[in-house]
């Protein structure tokens, strides 16, 4: 822990607690080296904050996944995959998602979902990812036309 008001690094382990003091001139993007001794090399073990034992977060697997993005370049898609997975849907859904949009000045624009072509109809879930999109910052500045299908697994 590096507390910048006083200068000092604390560095705690199973053995104790050292402290370290830094000249006044030191940067923190610059080498430096503690006084009296360099700190050890080993990591500190972590002591848990809560007394309470911490629970195991079950993990599921990514039911949502982008099918295609004509339009989208391979780091806009994996951005994009990661925003949309986010979103917490309903267990009962399932199926395919079709959106045609345009990015301007890294923003979606003139969102539209093309309904026949889409086979979830759970209004909850449609919304949820629209919003999601509408907020969505591409780093691709712009981009003529998308044509983004998403499919949800059980």
């Amino acid at each position: 822990m590096l507390n910048p008001s006083t200068h000092l690094l604390i560095i705690e382990d199973d053995k104790g607690r050292k402290e370290y003091t830094l000249e006044e001139s030191v940067y923190f993007d610059q080498e430096w080296s503690p006084t009296p001794e360099p700190a050890p090399l080993r990591t500190p073990k972590m002591k848990p904050m809560a007394k309470a034992p911490l629970q195991k977060a079950e993990s599921t697997p990514n039911r949502l996944q982008i099918v295609s993005a004509s339009g989208l370049n391979q780091d806009a898609i994996a951005r994009l995959t990661q925003r949309l997975q986010s979103i917490q849907l309903s267990p009962n859904v399932n199926g395919f998602l079709v959106f045609e949009f345009y990015i301007s000045k890294r923003l979606v624009q003139q969102l539209t979902i093309n309904q026949k072509a889409s086979s979830v109809k759970d209004q909850t879930v449609i919304e949820a990812i629209r919003r999601s999109l509408l907020t969505w910052h591409s780093p691709q500045a712009t981009v003529d036309k998308v044509c983004l299908v998403i499919g949800i697994q059980p």
